[in-house]
């Protein structure tokens, strides 16, 4: 996280976040991929803790904003007690954006980010959406020549991801304006599609 850009990045989510959190480095099993995960308990709600990305979007995203500049995204979401692998999901999403494998937009569903921590989930999928729990609007920041973006990540049921493959996005995210945050925070939550 020393590079400039990660400093940045790091500064706009803990103020996002309501202060400072620790930081987390996470690297690939396999490769030599590293993304570094802030955290901050208690944030967007007491028995919540608050997690971002910090330097995913040095990895490139595939697309450009209408200006021809790189787009780049970083990804937040929240987790309740006992789902303190969060991270390392967000970690996942980020290998795969930096692997090559994934373009991250909204409405974006990467599978099964959410497995294999043996703890059984209801959600293993990853949907990203523009970042609603936080009070702070994620407005983006320009680094240098690039456009970053803030990409929220909601674990989804089975289900809810072949909704939005039949359905749309955001006929997704209108099922899941119903679902408080807190629950939605929950890997074991009930589907709604």
């Amino acid at each position: 996280m020393a590079s400039p850009q990660g400093i940045a990045v790091a500064k706009y989510l803990a103020e996002r976040f309501g202060g400072r959190g620790e930081v987390f480095e996470y690297g690939q099993d396999e490769g030599d991929l590293r993304v570094h995960v802030l955290e901050r308990a208690n944030t967007p709600s007491q028995g919540l803790t608050s997690y971002g990305t910090v330097g995913m979007s040095e990895f490139d995203n595939q697309l450009v904003t209408a200006e021809g500049s790189p787009l780049r995204v970083e990804l937040v979401s929240a987790g309740g007690e006992g789902w303190g692998f969060v991270a390392q999901a967000l970690a996942t999403c980020a290998f795969n954006v930096g692997g090559g494998e994934y373009r991250c937009k909204p409405g974006t569903v990467f599978p099964s980010v959410f497995e294999g921590y043996d703890t059984p989930v209801t959600t293993p999928h990853a949907f990203m959406w523009y970042p609603f729990f936080w009070e702070a609007e994620f407005s983006g920041l320009v680094f240098e020549n690039v456009q970053i973006e803030w990409l929220q990540v909601v674990p989804i049921t089975d289900a809810e991801m072949e909704y939005v493959r039949d359905f749309g996005a955001e006929a997704l995210v209108d099922r899941l304006e119903a679902v408080s945050d807190r629950e939605l925070s929950s890997l074991d939550r009930s589907s709604v599609a």
